[in-house]
């Protein structure tokens, strides 16, 4: 099985400006070649019309035809592309064309934050791929519920920390009893912040403010000013106050070490990996119900995952806030437990087995 993988030869298709660090590193494992997905007529991050983009899915497509020396071409994310390749009748052999599902597509598909035209090609396009391979439980019961019987055959596939991080946060201390609060996501701009959930985890601290005066949030990731300033502008000035935004950081462990709670309550968030660093570190993850690593919190305790509400949201802060030392050490220690069966290692084997399987 070893030597039928290793012959096998394998495009991976990223986006732009390139794919999650993780995603990469995974595909590289199956010593696949890089190319981006719109290598020959870019658009993805241009900005352009619906219909310079219609035309662009088409040239990529055709340019794809060069590509039948593969066996496998692996997609990150969903793309129209490779699938006006496939159904191009020009020769006969032609690649299995894979999607790797890792992103909020599923979840603003299934929540119908597309238009409908939008998520009508979606679904079009997704049920003709060959296989896909969801990132955790959460996108293939999405996919499932999407496209019904005519779902491609899906395998779900998880996500781990780097090996060099993960040794680092292996040898976190947190501070149980701090009074800082900690959130790890990345923007930009406009639609990360809904993505990300950060304007909801905002208004729920603010109401956790009001039982605990003495709290503080610390956001890690990079945001535009006008952006954080949209985030804080209707705030009171002593919730202002509680609240930093450190920017883009490399020493993730020394802020979790000083942190008694991470919240990642995002809006479809397929399988975020500072979820599990944070937990690999010994710091217990609030989740929201869409966010795809609830898979591992369900293992730590059911108080831990939350629905998109700012209310109940800032009840289960409050509730964990308010657990004796030793109860939060137990779900301290449950999450390094857990965790540890998501590593970078463990990842890469089971992505290979699944290539396998293919």
């Amino acid at each position: 099985m070893q030597e039928s993988l290793e012959n096998k030869r394998i495009l991976y298709l990223e986006g732009r400006p390139s794919a999650h660090p993780v995603h990469k590193k995974l595909a590289l494992s199956l010593n696949a070649d890089v190319e981006h997905i719109d290598s020959v007529m870019r658009w993805q991050d241009k900005g352009r019309s619906l219909f310079y983009n219609a035309i662009a899915w088409i040239v990529n497509g055709i340019a794809l035809l060069s590509k039948k020396r593969y066996d496998i071409i692996l997609v990150d994310n969903l793309h129209f592309a490779p699938i006006i390749f496939k159904y191009l009748k020009f020769g006969r052999k032609k690649p299995r064309i894979v999607v790797h599902l890792g992103s909020h597509t599923l979840y603003f598909m299934y929540s119908n934050r597309f238009s409908k035209l939008n998520t009508s090609l979606h679904k079009f396009f997704l049920s003709k791929y060959d296989a896909l391979l969801c990132e955790g439980e959460m996108a293939a019961e999405l996919a499932h519920k999407m496209l019904g019987k005519e779902t491609p055959p899906c395998h779900v596939t998880f996500l781990g920390p780097l090996k060099e991080r993960g040794i680092k946060l292996s040898k976190c201390e947190p501070d149980l009893n701090s009074k800082n609060l900690l959130i790890i996501a990345a923007g930009p701009g406009e639609f990360r912040k809904f993505y990300k959930g950060i304007d909801l985890m905002i208004a729920s601290f603010a109401l956790v403010l009001k039982k605990h005066p003495g709290l503080t949030l610390t956001i890690l990731g990079q945001w535009d000013q006008p952006i954080i300033e949209e985030c804080l502008n209707h705030l009171s000035e002593g919730v202002r106050k509680q609240i930093q935004f450190k920017g883009s950081i490399s020493n993730i462990e020394d802020y979790l070490a000083v942190s008694s709670l991470c919240l990642h309550c995002t809006r479809g968030d397929a399988f975020p990996t500072s979820t599990i660093e944070a937990m690999s570190a010994g710091v217990p993850v609030l989740v929201s119900e869409w966010t795809g690593t609830k898979q591992i919190t369900k293992e730590i305790s059911g108080q831990l995952i939350v629905p998109l509400d700012k209310e109940i949201i800032a009840d289960r802060i409050n509730w964990y806030l308010d657990l004796p030392k030793n109860e939060k050490l137990r779900l301290s220690e449950l999450s390094r437990k857990h965790a540890g069966n998501y590593t970078e290692e463990l990842a890469i084997a089971h992505y290979r087995g699944v290539f396998k399987a293919l």
